[in-house]
């Protein structure tokens, strides 16, 4: 017999539709709402408190007549913060459902979800510091099999050395100028994509004064069908995390996925069962100072599978199989 589920995330590179499928794929009937917001009475709502306070409330309804007329027996949150606590405090108290579970892929530092943690069954969080300190479930995220196994190209030869893609935050331009300096010291062949809208470009570069590569910078997404070409041609993925977290990035886990090697900025990666230094090499992101010499060991990643997206899920869900 089908279960149903509600399923609310963000809308973030069509990593909801992967875990919509997947969660088809094991028998549920999935009810989708994104947590993403966007457009212009979104823009006006953060200027305007009431018609905010209309949004989510519309929200608010919007999820609850969704439980009671569908029978939800599971609820599956990532991320949630379109709701403010007194929302989902509403949400609580109009619905009853028997298994309900939070993950987080953000910091308690980026954003405190700490009094929602009692209205779940299970919260698991991919920030090892944070399920130390307010006792949560730690799980880092998952990569995808279907994804590799759809779209390897066997003709492609690995030319490029190194690869990062993502967008701008923090340090990450300062790092990743010392990186290619080092690289090209090594005749190494570097693939660096900063997304950052235009606009915003011009503020950083002749408002913040930033030293910026121009040949680093996109104002386009790359799509993901590219994104899974690119890992094929890379020998080794840089990953620059958040200072404010240290949970493993999606990046990183796909990386880890494609069998690819891993030069990051996060010192929690040693604590991983996966971790291996002839595969993974850490950077000091106050000295940069990089020995390449790791791209050239011959090493695969163990005990990967359990993090792959099917099993990511029944880890989560284990409570409901």
């Amino acid at each position: 017999m089908n279960k149903n589920i509600l399923f609310i995330s963000p809308s973030y590179f069509g990593i909801q539709e992967k875990i919509r499928k997947n969660l088809e794929d094991k028998g549920y009937n999935v009810f989708y709402i994104s947590d993403s917001e966007s457009g212009f009475l979104f823009n006006l709502s953060k200027r305007i408190p009431s018609l905010g306070r209309l949004i989510r409330n519309h929200k608010r309804v919007r999820l609850e007549k969704i439980v009671q007329r569908n029978f939800i027996d599971t609820l599956l949150v990532i991320r949630g913060n379109q709701l403010q606590y007194n929302d989902w405090v509403q949400f609580f108290e109009h619905t009853n459902i028997p298994n309900k579970i939070m993950y987080q892929w953000d910091s308690i530092r980026n954003y405190d979800y700490s009094r929602l943690v009692q209205f779940y069954n299970r919260v698991i969080t991919f920030d090892r510091k944070d399920s130390i300190e307010y006792n949560l479930i730690y799980y880092p995220l998952f990569w995808e099999k279907k994804i590799k196994e759809k779209n390897i190209c066997t003709h492609l030869k690995e030319d490029i050395d190194l690869l990062f893609v993502g967008i701008w935050h923090s340090d990450r331009i300062h790092i990743l100028n010392q990186i290619y300096e080092q690289a090209s010291r090594n005749n190494l062949h570097c693939y660096i994509k900063i997304y950052y809208p235009f606009y915003l470009y011009l503020w950083l570069r002749y408002i913040r004064r930033l030293d910026l590569n121009s040949s680093f910078w996109t104002y386009k997404k790359i799509k993901p069908a590219k994104m899974d070409l690119l890992y094929q041609r890379a020998k080794c993925v840089i990953d620059i995390n958040h200072p404010m977290q240290t949970g493993l990035t999606m990046r990183t886990m796909e990386a880890i996925g494609f069998g690819k090697k891993l030069l990051t900025t996060n010192q929690y990666i040693k604590k991983e069962d996966f971790f291996n230094e002839k595969c993974i090499s850490i950077i000091d992101r106050a000295n940069v100072n990089i020995n390449f010499s790791f791209l050239y060991e011959d090493a695969p990643y163990a005990g990967i599978e359990r993090y792959e997206l099917s099993n990511w899920l029944n880890f989560l869900l284990k409570n409901d199989f």
